[in-house]
């Protein structure tokens, strides 16, 4: 190792440092003849033998000293490099570019029943195209490596071998299809919408965050199966109530290489998507009363409910589920000039609208609280 620069300058291709690249410099050069006493002489194939012995040298040297016999001074603060150099984009093997498109169309039928109900049927295809990682975190796929490695674009910190700082660059495109039965009822009593559906996604694009960067994926197949209802009641002239709501059943019907719990890949096959409710619904009642012709006042009262589910899909264990109550009460003018006071989440109901894992700190999770309690009151202008 210590001649090594020497052996390179006798090459001809100056006092090289010892190192792979460099190794691999001087077994290449053809006008470099090296002898068993370490003679060079121009003209001839390499020494048979150098290779082996230079293969032995470098495999006793650690990787971290590899360039300075007194060990890496920086060494010490490799745990601190989270995020690989950055490849060159586009470069010759990945030229950053998607080119999708799709066909999309919606099929209907209506039918009149009578002045109060009307019924109908869809079917619907959809379609997303590819969605692009534009994070710093943007990482070439692990089918470009040998690729990659070939046209010696790989920085050294990128081992095709173990899929070392390989990722995503983008999602591919989804498609997606919906099939949806249903009526709408109205009449003096207020109006009722019901519907049935059975959606499907195939190539479900997922995002999530790993810790240090986004990973966007692909689940083979997503469905979800339910009804959904919203509607208003006229129960007398002042008072309005209404009433909607949806229960579903989400699945992953196929997700074999999810992004897992600390970066692992784990298989989400029959589970339920994160962040997607059982149960979700939402009431309200408005009340209103004119005090004379020219002031009129409300009380408003509403109801949140979301049934207990999983936050997101690589954090097990931590949930989420909404009781919220909010009521308000105001007073409108002629003039223009309306007053109302407020109070949200009236029964200071608590929970974590999202969470991600810490940033390079694999025991810390990160979560952003829901809205607390809060009052207020408001005046407004109309003119």
């Amino acid at each position: 190792a210590n001649n090594f620069p020497a052996v390179a300058a006798s090459c001809g291709l100056g006092a090289l440092a010892f190192s792979p690249a460099n190794v691999g410099a001087v077994l290449g050069a053809p006008a470099c003849f090296i002898d068993a006493a370490g003679n060079t002489a121009p003209g001839s194939a390499v020494y048979q033998g150098f290779a082996a012995q230079v293969a032995a040298s470098v495999a006793q040297i650690p990787q971290g000293i590899m360039n300075d016999p007194n060990g890496n001074p920086l060494g010490a603060f490799f745990g601190l490099q989270f995020q690989p150099q950055l490849l060159a984009y586009p470069n010759a093997v990945e030229d950053g570019i998607t080119d999708n498109n799709k066909l999309t169309y919606t099929g209907q039928f209506n039918y009149e029943v009578n002045d109060t109900i009307n019924v109908y049927g869809r079917y619907a295809t959809g379609f997303k195209s590819a969605s692009w990682n534009l994070t710093r975190d943007s990482r070439p796929f692990q089918a470009d490596a040998l690729a990659l490695a070939a046209a010696g674009l790989l920085p050294n910190n990128y081992v095709p071998s173990t899929g070392r700082n390989f990722g995503t660059r983008y999602s591919e495109p989804e498609t997606s299809e919906v099939v949806e039965i249903g009526f709408k009822a109205k009449g003096d009593w207020g109006t009722f919408n019901f519907a049935a559906f059975d959606q499907t996604i195939e190539n479900f694009q997922s995002t999530i965050f790993q810790g240090t960067g986004f990973v966007l994926a692909n689940a083979g197949t997503q469905s979800t199966k339910g009804i959904e209802w919203d509607s208003t009641f006229k129960l007398m002239d002042p008072l309005h109530i209404t009433f909607a709501g949806v229960l579903q059943d989400p699945v992953y019907d196929s997700f074999p290489t999810a992004p897992g719990p600390a970066g692992t890949v784990i298989d989400l096959s029959g589970q339920r998507p994160a962040g997607i409710n059982e149960l979700a619904l939402s009431t309200s009642a408005t009340y209103t009363h004119d005090f004379s012709d020219a002031i009129s006042g409300f009380v408003r009262a509403d109801y949140q409910y979301e049934s207990d589910v999983q936050i997101v899909d690589n954090i097990a264990g931590l949930t989420r589920s909404t009781n919220i109550i909010n009521a308000s009460a105001g007073v409108g003018f002629d003039s223009g000039v309306s007053f109302m006071i407020w109070a949200r989440n009236l029964n200071n109901d608590q929970s974590y609208t999202s969470a991600f894992p810490g940033v390079v700190q694999g025991s810390t999770i990160n979560a952003y609280p829901s809205q607390p309690r809060t009052y207020g009151a408001s005046v407004r202008y109309k003119f």
